[in-house]
């Protein structure tokens, strides 16, 4: 019996490893750090425990970056962190996490895009803009300019304009 509780406990750890490696937090190889001081104190702190400066992140908050960590690890880097935390110049530092961004998609639910015939022919013949859409483009930015006019005049969405 004794190695039947050994094989269930192995296997028992074995999905708790597996499950906060799936769904944990992913640490990186860089900090925010709250220093009061400025860039000068910033960047002495970062040379003073080994790490490179990347930049100030918003009025005395400054991202820091170390090269002997893991660009993402499931466990926070402790040896690297702490002696941030003892600095006294430090008053606050956290290792950024990795965010899963996820691209959320949306109800194509427009009432009237089925009289929409330069949109939605149907037949092949349209801009293909709902293909477009589920792309991910979204027309952000973008400046059209028309050279040509070639339009259906004689359409009847067009012709009482002409």
């Amino acid at each position: 019996m004794h190695g039947y509780n050994d094989v269930v406990i192995a296997v028992f750890v074995g999905w708790v490893l597996l499950l906060e490696a799936v769904l944990g937090k992913h640490f990186t190889d860089l900090w925010a750090v709250h220093i009061k001081g400025g860039e000068d104190a910033a960047r002495n702190v970062s040379v003073r425990h080994g790490f490179m400066y990347i930049g100030q992140i918003m009025p005395d908050y400054y991202h820091f970056q170390h090269r002997k960590v893991a660009k993402r690890s499931a466990y926070a880097s402790a040896h690297f962190n702490q002696p941030l935390t003892d600095d006294i110049d430090v008053l606050w530092v956290e290792q950024q996490i990795a965010k899963t961004r996820v691209k959320r998609g949306s109800q194509f639910n427009d009432p009237k895009w089925p009289i929409m015939w330069y949109l939605n022919r149907g037949t092949g013949l349209d801009m293909n803009v709902r293909k477009a859409w589920e792309m991910g483009y979204t027309g952000k930015g973008v400046v059209v300019t028309i050279l040509d006019d070639g339009i259906e005049k004689d359409h009847p969405d067009l012709s009482r304009n002409y």
